[in-house]
């Protein structure tokens, strides 16, 4: 015979997703928090959506080597090497550029990222299915 009470295992819905079936306060606040998430989601993917996935994967290294560029001019920067090469411009240049873009990204990104732990510390502090459903989920820069 299956426990009862505090220790039984939570209800599930069935099929291949098994997820615990919450009801009142705990099932709007999980809906409102899935809103925060994917909204900052959709947020901080609009600030490099002009760049191809491969190339964000890169950006790590050009933020470092720019940064080793400019500490000492003479660092090894093959990426930084190769892109300046490519684009007809000086590493110095690009190293500039890279690191006013990373500071940009870092800003936005801190301020979307804030936004969504304020909304879920508001969400958080909330007693009733009203005060979740009053939460007005909107990122803006």
């Amino acid at each position: 015979r299956p426990p009862r009470g505090p220790t039984a295992m939570p209800k599930t819905e069935t099929g291949i997703n098994h997820v615990p079936m919450l009801g009142g306060i705990a099932s709007a606040k999980a809906v409102k928090l899935s809103e925060i998430n994917s909204k900052c989601e959709f947020a901080l993917r609009s600030l490099t959506d002009n760049y191809p996935d491969t190339e964000r994967l890169t950006f790590d290294q050009q933020k470092a080597e720019a940064a080793a560029y400019q500490a000492n001019n003479t660092a090894s920067c093959p990426m930084l090497t190769t892109l300046a090469q490519a684009r007809g411009i000086t590493i110095e240049d690009l190293a500039v550029r890279v690191l006013e873009k990373a500071a940009a990204f870092s800003k936005a990104s801190g301020a979307l990222i804030g936004t969504r732990q304020k909304f879920e510390d508001t969400l958080d502090g909330c007693t009733s299915i009203q005060a979740v459903e009053s939460i007005f989920v909107d990122y803006a820069l």
